[in-house]
């Protein structure tokens, strides 16, 4: 059993370490830094500066990835433009881009990275807490790629458990016995549940464990009188 848990932990680790290696890059408060760090830990410091260096190359990748996404939405919304311009216009333009040193979109997002990292790294604290989204709303206005790789990313549940739970729940409602309840009154019912467990376990007072002790006494019932019925039937 603890070869095939090893084994299941080191796949999901390889698909999944990169994109975890960006959120830390993208928390303002560790940067390269935790992230060397980490990777000394788990791999030797050898190996940690490959990794480092892989992490970086993908968010740059990222980065060139969400450019060509924010040109295209540009060049569709403004479809309604004129195919034809004039060399005055163009002209202008130029002159515009040059007196800003505006250079490729690759460029711009490697010194738009490049100025992130240079950035001093926020005051740390275990003990406080951070929103991190938040801060990427009002201060990542000076970031805008980085800001919209940081929206998606860090909104990833680190963990799978909670849809887990979720239909492992909808297995004491819906059973062979309560098998037609729409979807609205599954939910209604899946909420209801949670609310009032959370409402018992901040009361504290021991009804917490019997209420959960009697909802797995009756699947218990349910799971035995469908046994029954099925071996009647056959």
């Amino acid at each position: 059993m603890s070869a095939a848990m090893i084994e299941k932990y080191d796949k999901y680790w390889a698909d999944i370490h990169g994109l975890m290696a960006v959120a830390v890059i993208l928390d303002p408060r560790l940067k390269m830094t935790m992230l060397h760090a980490c990777y000394i830990a788990l791999f030797g410091e050898e190996a940690a500066g490959k990794y480092v260096t892989e992490a970086q190359e993908l968010l740059t990748v990222l980065m060139k990835h969400y450019h060509v996404k924010d040109q295209d939405s540009m060049a569709t919304s403004s479809g309604g433009a004129p195919s034809t311009v004039s060399a005055a216009a163009v002209l202008s333009i130029f002159k515009t881009l040059a007196a800003n040193k505006k250079t490729t979109s690759f460029v711009r997002s490697k010194n738009e990275l490049d100025r992130y990292l240079e950035e001093e790294t926020l005051p740390h604290d275990e003990n406080d807490y951070f929103d991190i989204l938040g801060w990427w709303k009002l201060e990542g206005a000076r970031y805008p790629t980085l800001r919209l790789i940081a929206h998606d990313i860090l909104a990833i549940p680190i963990t799978t458990i909670a849809s887990e739970l979720a239909f492992s729940t909808s297995e004491r409602i819906l059973s062979e016995h309560r098998s037609r309840l729409t979807p609205k009154m599954l939910e209604a019912l899946m909420c209801n549940q949670s609310w009032l467990r959370h409402n018992l376990k901040d009361e504290g007072d021991g009804r917490f464990n019997s209420f959960w002790s009697c909802l797995e006494d009756n699947e218990e019932d349910l799971k035995d009188e469908s046994c029954i019925t099925r071996a009647d039937s056959d």
